[in-house]
Parts: C-alpha cells; sequence; structure tokens
C-alpha cells in the first residue's frame, strides 16, 4: 500500500517537502515489515575510491549523512573501494549497494547482475550534469592541430586506461573516426589523474589530451588553467549538446549510478531509491559527490561502447563459438529457445492474424463497392439513378468544354405511363419500367452513361457525341420501344411510346443545369408536336 502512495505523491511531495524522502522511505519498509523491527537494518554502501580512500570518505559523507537523516532505522555504512576490490566485495555479498563509475557497473551488470536504482547528477564548477564523456584538447598555439584528423602521428596523453571518461570513450571516438591507436599515433601515454594529463599538454610534453568532461571546467574555477590556452577538437560534422554544460568532443554516456546487489532486500532498495531521489544538495556542499539523483538512465550506449571496444566483460565479444555458449550460458540458451518458440508461435499466430486481417480488408472493400453501387444505381431497373447521373454531368461537361470535344444528353419520358398504372397496376408500370430499362441499357454504347432520373424518366449521356449523333441514337430506341410488347398481362400487349429531346454542350450550354434545361425543352416540345417522337434543342449557339 506504502509503494503506490509513493507512485501517487512523490512528485508533489519532492516540490512542496523534500523532507518527506524519510517519511515516504519508511512507510515503504513498514508496509513490507523491513524496518519496523526494534533493531536498526544494516546498509553497506560500497564507492569507487578512485581519487583514494580518504577523498572518497570526504566526498561521499554527505551522501550518507542525508541516507542516514532519510532513513533513521537503517543504519548506513561507506565501504570505500579501490579499483581492484570491487568485484570481490560484490562477488563475495561484503556490500549491499555499488557506487561505481559505469564501466564498472557494465561489468557488474553482465557478471553480477547487480541493478541501478538512480543516476548521480554530478556537481562541477556550479554546474551539473546527469551525463558526461571525454574532451579531446591541445595547446591553443598549436598550429599544426587544428582538426580531429590531425591527432594522427602525434602523442596522445589520457588517464587510467579503464577510466571511461578519460580514455575509452575517446579511445571509442578515434575507432569511429577511423584512428587506430596503436598505428596512428605516435605514443599513447596514460597518467592516471585527469589534471596530470591537462598539465602535461600545457607543459608541451604531450600534443593532445583527453580527459573526462568538467575536468577542463574544475580546473579553470580553481584557478589552475586558462581556457583560452587550450583548443578543444571534435570529430567531423561533430555537434557539441546545447544542453551540456561542460565541453566535449565524444557522445554523452549516464553518469555514476547507484546499483543494488542481487541479496539487497527489495524493500530496502526502495526506500533508498526514493530517498536518492528526493535528496537536495545544501549549499555548503556544492562540488562533493553525491548530492543530487535522479531516475537510473539507461546504460545500453555503455554496453555498446565496450563491445566496440572488446573490453570487460566483452573481451571475447564475436568470438565465442556456438558450443561453448551453450555449455557456458545453459539457462541463457534455455531461455532464449523458449523464447525462439514462443516467437515462432507468435510468428505463426500473427501470420494466421494477417491472413484474417487481409480477408476481412477483403471483405471491407467488397462491401463499400457494393454499397457505392447501391448509392448510386437505381433499385429498381438497376440503371444509374439521378444524383450519380448528376456528378458525371458536371465532370464530362467540364471535360468536354476544355478538350473541345462534343457531348450530348437524351432525356425520354414514356408516354401516358399514368395509364398503364391506373389500368394494370404498379406492379405491371414496374415491369414495364424495367423492360424499357433493359433496351435502353442494350442500346448504348460503352463509355455512356444511361439513368432513370424520375418516375418514368431515363435519360442517357453520350461523350464524344454530337447532337445529330445523338438524336439517331434516340430515334432507334423511339422506334424500338414503339414495335416492341413490353408485358403481357393475361391475352393483352402491353406497348408503350416515348417522347425524347436531345441537346448537347456547347459555349451557351457550360453547366449541368443548363445542358439540363435545353434538353428539357426539346422533350417538351416533341411532347407539344404530338409526343412518340424525337426533337432536338435549338439552344446551343456555336460561334
Amino acid at each position: 500500500m506504502a509503494s503506490i502512495l509513493l507512485n501517487c505523491l512523490l512528485p508533489r511531495i519532492c516540490r512542496a517537502f523534500p523532507a518527506g524522502a524519510a517519511l515516504l522511505s519508511l512507510l515503504i519498509l513498514c508496509d513490507d515489515n523491513a524496518l519496523c523491527a526494534s533493531s536498526p537494518q544494516q546498509a553497506r554502501i560500497g564507492v569507487l575510491a578512485n581519487w583514494g580512500v580518504k577523498k572518497c570518505a570526504e566526498d561521499w559523507a554527505p551522501m550518507i549523512l542525508a541516507l542516514k537523516k532519510a532513513l533513521p532505522h537503517v543504519d548506513f555504512t561507506l565501504v570505500p573501494l579501490p579499483f581492484e576490490a570491487v568485484e570481490d566485495a560484490v562477488a563475495d555479498a561484503q556490500i549491499d549497494f555499488a557506487v561505481v563509475n559505469p564501466a564498472i557497473y557494465v561489468n557488474l551488470e553482465v557478471t553480477h547482475d547487480v541493478i541501478r536504482i538512480a543516476t548521480l547528477i554530478n556537481q562541477a564548477a556550479g554546474r551539473s550534469a546527469s551525463r558526461f564523456g571525454g574532451v579531446f584538447f591541445t595547446r591553443a598555439d598549436r598550429a599544426d592541430i587544428t582538426t580531429f584528423d590531425q591527432i594522427r602521428g602525434k602523442s596522445l596523453a589520457a588517464t587510467s586506461s579503464s577510466s571511461l571518461g578519460g580514455w575509452l570513450m575517446g579511445a571509442y571516438t578515434l575507432q569511429q573516426n577511423d584512428i587506430d591507436p596503436a598505428r596512428d599515433l605516435s605514443s599513447l601515454h596514460f597518467l592516471e589523474a585527469h589534471d596530470q594529463v591537462v598539465r602535461s599538454v600545457l607543459d608541451a610534453r604531450y600534443d593532445v589530451g583527453t580527459a573526462r568532461t568538467d575536468t577542463l571546467e574544475r580546473m579553470e574555477a580553481a584557478g589552475k588553467l586558462r581556457m583560452a590556452d587550450l583548443k578543444i577538437l571534435t570529430p567531423p560534422g561533430f555537434r557539441q549538446d546545447p544542453t551540456f554544460p561542460f565541453l566535449h568532443s565524444t557522445r554523452l554516456v549516464p553518469e555514476w549510478p547507484f546499483a543494488k546487489l542481487r541479496h539487497t532486500p527489495e524493500p530496502l532498495a526502495k526506500s533508498v531509491a526514493a530517498a536518492l531521489l528526493l535528496m537536495q544538495p545544501r549549499a555548503d556542499e556544492q562540488g562533493t559527490h553525491g548530492n543530487q539523483w535522479t531516475v537510473p538512465l539507461p546504460y545500453e550506449s555503455i554496453h555498446e561502447i565496450m563491445r566496440s571496444l572488446k573490453v570487460a566483460p566483452y573481451e571475447q565479444f564475436g568470438q565465442v563459438l556456438v558450443g561453448d555458449f551453450i555449455t557456458q550460458h545453459p539457462k541463457l540458451v534455455t531461455a532464449m529457445a523458449v523464447m525462439l518458440l514462443a516467437l515462432l508461435v507468435l510468428v505463426a499466430y500473427f501470420r494466421s492474424l494477417n491472413r484474417r486481417l487481409h480477408a476481412a480488408l477483403r471483405q471491407v472493400r467488397e462491401t463499400e463497392i457494393e454499397l457505392t453501387r447501391q448509392a448510386n444505381t437505381d433499385g429498381l431497373t438497376g440503371l444509374c439513378n439521378r444524383k450519380w447521373f448528376n456528378e458525371v454531368i458536371e465532370t464530362e461537361i467540364g471535360r468536354a468544354l476544355r478538350y473541345k470535344r462534343p457531348l450530348a444528353m437524351i432525356l425520354m419520358d414514356l408516354d401516358h405511363f399514368k395509364a398503364i398504372n391506373d389500368k394494370f397496376g404498379h406492379p405491371v408500370g414496374d415491369k414495364v419500367l424495367i423492360a424499357v430499362a433493359d433496351m435502353i441499357g442494350s442500346s448504348v454504347r460503352r463509355g455512356d452513361v444511361a439513368a432513370r432520373v424520375g418516375g418514368e424518366e431515363f435519360a442517357i449521356l453520350l461523350p464524344e457525341t454530337n447532337i445529330e449523333a445523338a438524336a439517331l441514337m434516340a430515334e432507334r430506341i423511339r422506334a424500338s420501344l414503339e414495335t416492341t410488347v413490353l408485358v403481357q398481362v393475361g391475352q393483352t400487349d402491353v406497348r408503350c411510346t416515348v417522347s425524347i429531346g436531345v441537346a448537347d454542350v456547347c459555349p451557351s450550354i457550360q453547366n449541368h443545369s443548363a445542358l439540363y434545361t435545353a434538353v428539357d425543352e426539346a422533350l417538351y416540345q416533341a411532347k407539344r408536336l404530338g409526343r412518340n417522337r424525337v426533337e432536338k434543342s435549338s439552344a446551343c449557339a456555336w460561334s
């Protein structure tokens, strides 16, 4: 319950009540019955003593004090660890937490399953950052070294060969720019301390140096150098991150992690993580370690660098035989086999799902086509309906006028159709309409559009056809309809004649409304002259 409470309230507590870290952390531990006992719980924090045991104790004491204040029921102990003692301390469970540089952490993560719970926000020269990298530099007066590529053939100074910011980041950057330290440098020297590397370049003992980011800014703030005496070297196309407060020549990676060991109780780890995230630096602690922490950042970039350089824990990366790998990692191989099997099952499932999806999409497309057809078709006769016919007219009129091509329209109305309905009934009238539609459909050409546009009104749009040719087609339809028995009711033949108007598009008829008006007037002219005839519109005036 307390864990849920922490997740909900932590952001607000951080902003409003920084001191709430202790309360929330204690709630977590009590919720898991970890610290509710009368005796305090032990928590040994191993810290890499890269500047010596005494300096380590001075630098990290503020963090220990802050943790004790936040979690008074936990007895925190600082355990300074030289480089060579770190792995043994982790392997033998001599410590419960580890604060080491990211390169050592990556090795421990792979070999001993340590898990980061927070990432350091480094404080240096009045600036802070949760990432770091390396910086290449030379003396400002070195006219022979102005580009990164001119490092070739020069002597280079770095810190320890295992230092991430002081050498490995630089080595990776050289590798990415096709510079092999063993082949392309005149010499390579390791001086252990970052300050020594900078001083050796300023004293002209070595041509180029590489050190951890923030080193130059620290030394400048302490009055140990003038930045104007140095020239920063960056690879071709490299752009410094404007959000990063220190000069750099390499990619940036996460700062030192605070990690829990495999045996460390989960409730204790959660409480320590909460206390670290809520920890705020005091004014008198600026410049010391361990004052501020952030959520654990991803360290895959460091794994990538270590793999590329083939340093621990990736010394044999890419060289392990399949048999050796299976022998050395049986649990991992089993897990991979299970995952592969699961993946194959998932692939088969998704392939089946994909087939069903394609079938469903095909069905949707077919349904969409059918719905579109129904929306554009007269339900009785199967011809186009008036809505679709009007849309086609607009398109065809525009095309005819644009390319100066002929376009004609036929409008026909069945003569005395109401009498058929009155005498024989509407079902017979519907059969007559269907028969007329079939006759019209068999008379039109491919590319013509036939439609039922009213109760007993039909229309035909004829692209690439002038009014004379359209009138000939209309006459054929009229003559055929006059002599055809459309429906038989008992012994009675049901026939019907039709009156037809014909019009075409011209400069004086340039839209759907004008064409309809012209053809409609021609139709009514045919009715006035006795029906059962074809009349051509005289509305067009070609110039």
